[in-house]
């Protein structure tokens, strides 16, 4: 239960999907305010309950995706990181067994000025598992700073680390904005794909973002996108750039 103390707020959620008779089902659905589970169909909704992250909050979700499962996760609205007395952290612990899919896809994540977030997700895939996973991240309001952001994800398939990276931008990351990282963008965005996929390896750069796609392996696929326009990179990561020569 979340519980409220030193202006600091902790939760602890937890989702476990099933598939039964080729239907999805859900034994375990506790969400713990801040993080609100609501189901539709095949698709669980992440709801805020409160405003934030606010600094200081440490949240958590943990997601498994049990045998044969499908499971959607999206958001109903974008997450807006404010400042606080410390920095706020999501942990998301995610465990696929075999035969089972997560889509994971929520709204993005808007760091405001003076705010500060960590978030790590841990990811464990069994046997064929499979997942493909879509984080943004919008640097500040319209005409505004931004915070910092910290992102980890490590994924570790069949006890062998997958991946393991970190994205580290805002104004307390020095060098966040060159053309390493940022290029003075304002909107991160990444998605992994761990399953079968045919699409090209690729790389496209233009006036309003740039882009890239990589196979890191024979059935991992990553991409990443910095733009100023969030129905920019939405539309990339969908459909793709040009293939690399």
């Amino acid at each position: 239960m979340a519980r409220l103390g030193d202006r600091v707020m902790l939760a602890r959620a937890e989702l476990v999907a099933e598939a039964s008779d080729g239907r999805l089902t859900l034994p375990v659905l506790r969400s713990d305010p801040p993080i609100l589970l609501r189901p539709t169909g095949d698709t669980v909704h992440l709801v805020g309950g409160s405003a934030g992250p606010l600094g200081g909050d440490r949240l958590r979700l943990d997601v498994t995706v049990r045998r044969d499962a499908c499971l959607r996760l999206r958001s109903a609205a974008a997450s807006v990181v404010l400042p606080g007395p410390t920095a706020s952290s999501l942990h998301l612990a995610i465990t696929i067994e075999p035969g089972g899919h997560l889509d994971w896809r929520p709204e993005p994540a808007v760091s405001v000025a003076g705010g500060s977030h960590e978030q790590v997700v841990d990811v464990k895939l069994h046997g064929d598992a499979t997942m493909d996973w879509t984080e943004t991240v919008v640097l500040g309001r319209s005409g505004e700073p931004s915070g910092d952001w910290s992102s980890l994800m490590r994924v570790v398939r069949n006890g062998a680390v997958a991946i393991h990276q970190q994205l580290r931008v805002g104004p307390g990351h020095l060098g966040s904005d060159g053309p390493a990282v940022m290029d003075g963008r304002r909107v991160s965005a990444a998605r992994l794909i761990v399953g079968p996929s045919t699409r090209p390896d690729c790389v496209s750069v233009s006036d309003t973002g740039a882009w890239t796609r990589v196979g890191l392996a024979n059935d991992i696929e990553q991409t990443q996108v910095v733009s100023d326009s969030v129905a920019d990179i939405a539309a990339f990561l969908d459909i793709g750039c040009t293939q690399a020569t």
